[in-house]
């Protein structure tokens, strides 16, 4: 995990010694807009009245229950990023047209049994 960790640190740091406050706006920015996109239907968190850090609960809550499935060797690799970008579309606040079309990839992907998945 520090080996993965390692690799946007690095990247981050020339931005975070250029503009550490811009930085953590730019991160949080994602985290804390409003619900917006290109479809005319409101998102969940909208529906529910929640927007900014509190609106991001629910799909952090089943991401967390996917890194877990992953964790514990319930889902395969393909399974788990199936589930974590079908959780991002299904619960952002923000959808516009092509995030849909980020799972799509993936969906023969996650049918495919634990022995047939490539080695690394």
């Amino acid at each position: 995990m520090a080996w993965i960790a390692l690799i946007p640190i690095l990247i981050s740091v020339p931005f975070i010694v250029w503009g550490p406050e811009a930085f953590l706006r730019s991160i949080l920015f994602s985290a804390t807009r409003l619900p917006a996109g290109h479809f005319n239907a409101e998102s969940f968190d909208a529906m529910l009245g929640l927007v900014g850090l509190p609106a991001k609960v629910p799909m952090l809550a089943l991401m967390a229950l996917v890194y877990a499935l992953a964790f514990f060797r319930r889902a395969t690799r393909y399974q788990t990023v199936l589930l974590v970008l079908a959780t991002f579309v299904g619960f952002n606040s923000v959808l516009y047209f092509h995030y849909p079309a980020w799972v799509v990839p993936f969906l023969p992907l996650a049918m495919m049994r634990d022995d047939t998945e490539p080695s690394c």
